[in-house]
């Protein structure tokens, strides 16, 4: 009897601590998983994050910019189009002129005949396809036209509108000074520059009537990637004029080159075409 009493106690006390051990086992899985779902939540608060700081950038300016760009776009498709749709016509009258004159020849030519059956059926099937692409690409054009660009309520932007507004003028006012300058050094005036010591002066003056903007002298072709350069251009006015003053402090240096990249930051040579 004792020892029933005996074993029950320990049977009973061993599931006890089987209980408290199993109990200390699911705590850990219940933290472990929650740790998970915690991370979860962190990486989604990130990526709604992103995504509230996309929706912000996305400005009407820039919305109208990537329509305008995509419009253009189009545009230049629909012309390549027209000029190959064109050219394919062209092509294929040329074709049906030598089918015609073939025709009248004997049976000797018929070979000859057949292949250019063929290549008139290749261009009429090139046709087909160019012109069903040009009118898909219209009606693309035209839904496109069709698109309204949504009205966004921009007086969240106002001050911010106000801190540009301001930062750009005090940045064109600085421009307009530098252009004056330029200008009345192009008339054979001696400018005043807005340098300090007569040397940063004179490397200046030297450097303008060695150099000058690309824009007074050289040919720009948007489709041909801007300023149609060539040689060794274009010139970058650090470099120039370390290797012309090379006794010349660098902070001296450095004072002219802020002054000169406030005017253009390529240069090219005044006597490039002698």
């Amino acid at each position: 009897m004792e020892i029933a009493y005996i074993l029950g106690t320990i049977l009973s006390g061993a599931a006890a601590v089987l209980a408290w051990l199993a109990k200390i086992y699911w705590s850990k899985e219940y933290i472990s998983a929650k740790d998970e779902i915690i991370k979860a939540k962190e990486a989604q608060i990130e990526q709604l994050k992103s995504q509230v700081q996309h929706y912000k950038d996305l400005t009407p300016m820039k919305i109208r910019e990537y329509f305008e760009s995509m419009k253009e776009q189009l545009e230049e498709y629909n012309d390549s189009l027209q000029r190959k749709l064109e050219n394919t016509k062209d092509q294929l009258e040329k074709k049906n002129e030598e089918l015609k004159k073939l025709e009248q020849y004997d049976q000797e030519k018929a070979s000859t005949i057949a292949n250019i059956k063929d290549e008139k059926e290749k261009l009429e099937e090139q046709v087909s396809e160019l012109e069903t692409d040009l009118e898909k690409l219209r009606i693309n054009e035209e839904e496109f036209n069709t698109i309204k660009i949504p009205k966004i309520d921009t007086s969240a932007f106002a001050n911010a509108a106000k801190v540009i507004n301001e930062s750009m003028n005090e940045s064109l006012g600085r421009q307009l000074a530098q252009i004056s300058n330029s200008m009345e050094y192009l008339k054979g005036i001696t400018p005043k520059l807005p340098l300090e010591t007569d040397e940063e002066k004179k490397m200046a003056l030297w450097f303008l009537n060695k150099f000058e903007d690309p824009a007074n002298s050289v040919p720009y072709e948007s489709k041909e990637g801007g300023y149609q350069y060539k040689g060794n251009e274009p010139y970058n006015a650090r470099e120039v004029l370390s290797e012309k003053f090379q006794d010349v402090d660098q902070e001296v240096i450095e004072s002219v080159v802020d002054y000169l990249e406030g005017i253009s930051l390529e240069w090219v040579k005044k006597d490039r075409f002698q």
